[in-house]
């Protein structure tokens, strides 16, 4: 596979391709790229040039193909199926994520990715034009909230699960799902959305002694570890002052209430109002509760994007840029319905605002980077 990239990066046109690109011209445009096409030229945009590139389909199907295909062209022959350092996926998670906890497989490689911006300067992250219009956490939570890590660190446990907490897991008697933490004596296992399996930590006394990963249905080790990286449970925060967000949702569950009273549902709005008050309640006592995540669109600071995640030498190449437009504005247009019939039955409490990115918006985040619009 790498002999046919180096035919690609010696072809004449692809050289005109990177001077255009390392020019000082803001938009580059190309036209001729088939779908088929599109992982061979972000692949060989990504081996050529070692800056960050952001990858823009229509559509996730298109993103996950563009994915792979990078990923069978940069594999090594003896492990075809391992994943590459370099190359993450941002798939969309707005049909999961109404009213609900977002899907735990997409939210894990959403924090994989802004974790990979952040240790990589080189890294590649593919996704739909759906997906970056999802809101996710600012680059400052990302910092703040992870935790490094290493064999022989001092680290008291008790400080670890105060970090723990504070960033979303919740404390079980075994550990099965991301965003969960046990102690057993001088033991803590995490299971960290950044990590394929649990960590379980061994201490002895504030020192971290041992790290390995192991598999929860046996709970034997699988691999031993010389450092970790201890993510965020959750990609979308609670804020810290959980008292003013539990007052917030009140309010915008009994104005939801008095709308669904006066359309004639009495009994929606009782129910909306009392599973309200019962996750203020609960968030009050430092509890996580279904849809905590969608709760924290009620905070009364800004949402965040990917965008904000990524250096000003980030190249975006959109494939198909006017799908691009059009998915995103059919897609605003589906969700927005969906959330406004689930909000008219009391199932879902709507936030002040919608949380989804307008094309014209996105493209605006975009203006700070290099862009290349590659159309048939």
């Amino acid at each position: 596979m790498r002999c046919l990239l180096e035919r690609v990066i010696r072809h004449r046109d692809f050289e005109h391709l990177i001077r255009a690109i390392l020019s000082g011209a803001k938009d580059v445009f190309v036209e001729g790229v088939r779908v088929c096409g599109w992982g061979v030229v972000a692949a060989s945009i990504g081996l050529r040039l070692k800056r960050p590139l952001l990858l823009i389909t229509p559509n996730q199907q298109q993103a996950d193909r563009v994915y792979e295909d990078i990923r069978a062209l940069w594999s090594d022959e003896e492990k075809p199926r391992e994943a590459h350092p370099r190359l993450y996926r941002f798939p969309s998670l707005c049909d999961s994520f109404i009213g609900k906890d977002p899907d735990e497989l997409s939210s894990r490689e959403r924090i994989s990715a802004l974790l990979g911006i952040r240790k990589r300067r080189d890294c590649i992250i593919v996704s739909s034009v759906e997906a970056l219009m999802c809101p996710t956490t600012p680059a400052e939570v990302i910092s703040n909230c992870c935790v490094e890590l290493h064999r022989g660190d001092v680290m008291p446990m008790e400080e670890l699960i105060e970090k723990l907490q504070l960033s979303g897991y919740r404390r079980t008697s075994e550990v099965q799902m991301p965003g969960e933490f046990s102690k057993r004596g001088g033991i803590l296992d995490v299971f960290t959305p950044s990590h394929e399996f649990p960590l379980r930590l061994e201490f002895f006394g504030d020192v971290v002694e041992s790290i390995r990963a192991f598999n929860p249905e046996t709970q034997l080790s699988i691999e031993q570890l010389e450092s970790a990286t201890i993510a965020p449970a959750l990609e979308l925060q609670l804020p810290n002052d959980r008292e003013k967000l539990a007052s917030l949702l009140i309010k915008a569950a009994k104005e939801q209430a008095e709308r669904l009273r006066a359309s004639g549902k009495p009994e929606a709005a009782n129910a909306l109002l009392e599973q309200t008050e019962l996750d203020a309640k609960k968030l009050l006592q430092g509890e996580m509760v279904e849809g905590s995540a969608w709760y924290s669109l009620f905070s009364e600071e800004p949402l965040h994007y990917l965008m904000e995640h990524l250096s000003d030498d980030t190249i975006v190449v959109w494939f198909e840029p006017n799908d691009c437009m059009l998915n995103s504005e059919h897609s605003i247009k589906r969700l927005s319905e969906v959330l406004n019939e689930l909000a008219s039955t009391g199932d879902v409490l709507l936030p002040p605002k919608m949380p989804w990115l307008s094309f014209e918006e996105l493209m605006g985040m975009c203006k700070r980077f290099k862009n290349i619009f590659c159309s048939v």
